[in-house]
């Protein structure tokens, strides 16, 4: 999961308990009532629609039956949908909150992926949690500046927003298949890479051997970023994995850093130095 989520429940002295999570198919249901069986889980967190880092989407039956799996418990359910309208085919994946009828699910979202990330505005369905999202934000900051509010506000009654969502989709996916094209290429066998059907992500299953945090520090050395595997994990798991970003304009410069990053991992399946 985005390890921002597992920095603000350690903060908060909360336990996290982790849900496998599939590039292909997501979060399961049997997977959650198997967690419910074991624990005491007092609420969720999931991003079902291009799950960072993984780029998963979760079925709209399997997010029905988890939704249906926490109401019967009493369960709340916070979703963080801020990739959702990031979609590459040419429907809007559902979210949690549409089979919420208890108003368990707490839905949020922004638009720091899709329009401006710098304005940091988002907004919150909170359900029956409405008070009580009300107070945190009140005691928190007061309120968002009015500012960018407004500005966000007339370039959505100005219609432009679809448009513009249409564009950046388009430029998504294309960045994300000219990515995984350029790893197939350079990256030694044994390499394995995710499929996302939206959002700006791919997750790379590394050859066996090769370290996560190992590839980091050399590739940074090399003036390249990428994100290891372990910190989207509490439980010291994907040290063979990173998570690339496709969200930056391709380039030949992107392209030939990806041909070096693949160099070095290379250099490390053969023990070099």
């Amino acid at each position: 999961s985005y390890f921002c989520f597992q920095q603000l429940l350690e903060n908060q002295g909360v336990r996290s308990i982790e849900i496998p999570s599939h590039p292909r198919h997501g979060v399961q249901p049997a997977d959650v009532e198997r967690a419910l069986g074991r624990f005491d889980i007092r609420a969720c967190i999931f991003t079902p629609n291009f799950n960072n880092p993984d780029g998963s989407l979760t079925p709209d039956e399997a997010k029905a039956e988890i939704v249906r799996l926490l109401a019967a418990r009493g369960i709340p359910l916070i979703e963080d949908d801020v990739a959702g309208d990031l979609h590459f085919g040419p429907t809007r994946p559902s979210v949690f909150k549409m089979h919420d009828q208890a108003g368990l699910v707490v839905l949020c979202s922004s638009f720091s992926k899709t329009l401006c990330p710098g304005y940091r505005i988002g907004w919150i369905m909170p359900g029956r949690f409405y008070r009580e999202a009300y107070e945190v934000k009140a005691t928190t900051n007061v309120c968002s500046a009015t500012l960018t509010q407004e500005t966000v506000a007339a370039y959505l009654r100005e219609g432009r927003y679809d448009r513009h969502l249409r564009a950046l989709r388009r430029t998504l996916r294309e960045q994300t298949q000219a990515m995984q094209l350029q790893v197939s290429r350079t990256f030694p066998e044994g390499t394995r890479v995710s499929r996302p059907e939206g959002g700006g992500v791919l997750w790379v299953e590394l050859p066996r051997g090769v370290d996560s945090v190992e590839l980091m520090y050399r590739a940074r050395e090399e003036g390249i970023s990428i994100a290891p595997g372990t910190i989207f994990s509490t439980q010291d798991r994907f040290s063979g994995h990173v998570r690339l970003n496709c969200g930056n304009p391709w380039s030949d410069e992107v392209a030939r850093g990806i041909e070096r990053l693949g160099a070095l991992v290379h250099g490390m399946v053969s023990g070099d130095a």
